[in-house]
Formats: structure tokens, C-alpha cells, sequence
């Protein structure tokens, strides 16, 4: 598994909220696993970014959505047109201008006052359904292999040094290797682990029980009593439980 380099900017006209920016997305992109495989580009002025998005071609923009000359809302505007399948996230320190920026259709919407949470959440958001990060991995299938999308994937198994895959298609797929190992590739993709025999895929967690996991289509996962407060949090931090 191949991990690509993400490549964003942000346009903030006030200097030390592009600074706050880039901090909070320094602290995200650790939290993810994901700090080697990113750069973040500032501006503070929209012209200049829409100058460099056409050369550039940015994956992810973060837009202030009130700044003098070219706002938020007309940079969107003109980056739509002229760079389409640039992905959008206004800031702003006004609530209200979230029902304004739908007509952008915007990933999220970020607030000055929480950013530290909302980029996480943001970010979460993004490597989830971002296409050109869907990565396939090629697993073994009785005697032959298949290639596997890495969100299908429900959760992960280790016993007896071998890998054992469990989609939500309800394939089981095998390959030997390290969990350990296995934790650090998969953990920019939200995967979460529960138990040192376990790896769960976060975007299928339906609910934290007392010593199990339960996932998409009422299947269950036990859960390390060690790990319980850390998996409660992470999902907290991803709006669940």
C-alpha cells in the first residue's frame, strides 16, 4: 500500500489564523499517522491562491469566508469553474455563513472557535471519501487472490501470525504479517485498534459496548479493557458514542 502525498492551502487575510491553521492541521495529520505524507501551503490573499491553485492543483482548500477583495465564497467560485474536483472548507469565526457556503457544496465548515476539532473531523471526513486515496490491497482467497478496496474492509483479525480480513461484503481474506505492522499502514485510513488481536475500521463502529465493538451488520469485536477509554475517545473526536 502505497500512500500518496496530499498537497493543500489555506487563504486566511489575517497572518496568524493561516499560522493557526497550519498548527492544527500539524496536530490532525499526527494524530492520524499521516505527518510524512502532507504539505500545506498559506496565503493571504485569495488571488494568490487562485494563482497557484491553476498550477499547483490543490487536492484540499481552506478558505476564509470573510476577506477583503476576494472573499471566500467568490475564490470558491472561481476555483469550481476554472479547477473542478478541487475540494472545499470554509473557516470562519460566524457560524451562521454555513447555510451561505451549501451553494459551494463544501466538504464541511470549520469554526475558528473549535478548529482544533473540526479539522480532526474534517480531516477524518476527507480520507474517507477522498477517490484518489482508495487504495486496494491483494489478499488471498482459498487458492487464488483478490484485490480488495481498504474501506470495505470491517475489521482485521490476527491469530497465529496470519492476517485475516473480514469485508462488508462478508468476504474472509488471509495473508501472514504483523498487526503491528498492518496498524501503522491502514491507521491514515481510520482504521482503530480495539485489542492486540483486533483492528477495526472506524467508519463501521456502531456502538462502544462494555467489552466488545459493535460494527456494521450486528457483528461484534472484543475490545482490550486496556484500550476502552482511548477507543471511546477517538470515537468521540468522529461524532460517534
Amino acid at each position: 500500500m502505497e500512500r500518496k502525498q496530499l498537497c493543500m492551502a489555506v487563504c486566511d487575510d489575517r497572518p496568524e489564523d493561516v499560522e493557526r491553521v497550519q498548527e492544527a492541521m500539524e496536530n490532525t495529520m499526527k494524530k492520524m499517522g499521516y505527518q510524512e505524507a502532507y504539505e500545506l501551503h498559506g496565503f493571504t490573499e485569495g488571488n494568490e491562491l487562485y494563482e497557484a491553485a491553476l498550477e499547483e492543483r490543490f487536492h484540499l482548500v481552506f478558505l476564509d469566508v470573510e476577506m477583503p477583495g476576494m472573499d471566500g465564497f467568490g475564490l470558491a467560485s472561481k476555483l469550481s469553474m476554472q479547477v473542478p474536483g478541487t475540494c472545499l472548507i470554509f473557516i470562519s469565526n460566524y457560524e451562521h455563513f454555513v447555510f451561505d457556503s451549501y451553494e459551494y457544496a463544501p466538504l464541511w465548515f470549520i469554526r475558528k472557535s473549535a478548529l482544533e476539532q473540526d479539522m480532526y473531523r474534517a480531516m477524518y471526513k476527507y480520507m474517507q471519501q477522498a477517490s484518489w486515496m482508495r487504495l486496494t490491497c491483494r489478499l488471498k482467497d482459498g487458492h487464488t487472490f483478490k484485490e480488495v478496496n481498504i474501506g470495505d474492509i470491517l475489521y482485521v483479525e490476527y491469530m497465529k501470525h496470519t492476517l485475516i480480513f473480514r469485508t462488508v461484503q462478508g468476504l474472509c481474506l488471509k495473508k501472514y504479517g504483523s498487526l503491528r505492522s498492518l496498524e501503522e499502514d491502514l491507521a491514515p485510513y481510520g482504521f482503530l485498534r480495539v485489542h492486540k488481536n483486533y483492528l477495526v475500521n472506524q467508519r463501521y463502529v456502531q456502538k462502544i459496548e462494555r467489552q466488545e465493538v459493535l460494527l456494521y451488520g450486528d457483528v461484534r469485536v472484543e475490545m482490550g479493557r486496556d484500550r476502552k477509554k482511548m477507543v471511546c475517545q477517538t470515537m468521540h473526536r468522529y461524532g460517534k458514542n
